[in-house]
């Protein structure tokens, strides 16, 4: 009886044993089985409460590969996408849903929006191989700095209306020049030209009157006509 006992013990070792070898085999053939890649158009992020938080996107609404991420409400409150023709943005936006930054890079150009675009924001970009700053208000750019192809740095300021009022710049001999508009055309303009202080005053159309200081310290005075030409000169005879 007790070998019965001790040969049935044995026998249901051995048959754990060869059990637990087979477990081992068989591991690495289920993890291979496991699938390594997921193929979705469209994943859906939920929160505890079932709301929507997040949804990943093949192509979405906006015709964007995606990550569109959601406030508890509901609302969009951050976007990642790629453009359908391959340009990259992000964008954050208000829980008004008001985009409030704006990252893009079309192309090979990259642009920056800070602020509310429909009132006042800031841009900040290298468009065409031009670095600039631009201040905006309702759509119009009131303030900009850039820096030109040719490495000419520039200030300018606009009207409400959107109309050049004044700008400043230094040439690419060195010399600065401020001029000032009015209804978008130069009214007068001032600036330090082969070490010599000019100042032109002009009409609607061309200037009329030139002051001058030379490096020598020497003061003149040029009125000129409607054509351009000079008829008096102060002091006379230089």
């Amino acid at each position: 009886m007790n070998r019965q006992r001790l040969m049935a013990a044995g026998a249901m070792l051995a048959s754990s044993f060869v059990g637990a070898l087979a477990a081992v085999a068989l591991a690495p053939r289920a993890a291979a089985q496991a699938p390594a890649v997921v193929t979705a158009t469209q994943i859906n992020l939920v929160d505890r409460a079932g709301r929507l938080r997040a949804v990943l996107a093949a192509d979405d609404e906006r015709g964007m590969a995606s990550a569109a991420f959601y406030g508890g409400g509901g609302q969009l409150r951050a976007l990642l996408g790629v453009e359908a023709d391959g340009s990259p943005m992000l964008q954050l936006l208000d829980p008004a849903g008001r985009r409030r930054v704006w990252l893009a890079a079309p192309r090979s150009e990259s642009l920056l929006v800070l602020g509310d675009e429909q009132e006042r924001h800031v841009t900040l970009g290298a468009l065409r191989g031009t670095p600039m700053l631009s201040l905006n208000e309702e759509g119009r750019s009131r303030a900009q700095m850039q820096l030109s192809e040719r490495g000419v740095p520039s200030v300018a300021l606009f009207t409400a209306a959107g109309e050049r009022g004044a700008t400043v710049l230094v040439g690419t001999d060195g010399a600065p020049v401020l001029t000032m508009f009015e209804d978008g055309r130069p009214r007068a303009t001032m600036g330090v030209v082969n070490a010599t202080s000019v100042i032109n005053l002009t009409d609607a159309a061309r200037a009329r009157l030139v002051i001058g200081v030379a490096e020598n310290g020497r003061p003149s005075i040029t009125f000129l006509d409607e054509a351009g030409r000079a008829v008096q000169e102060l002091p006379e005879g230089r």
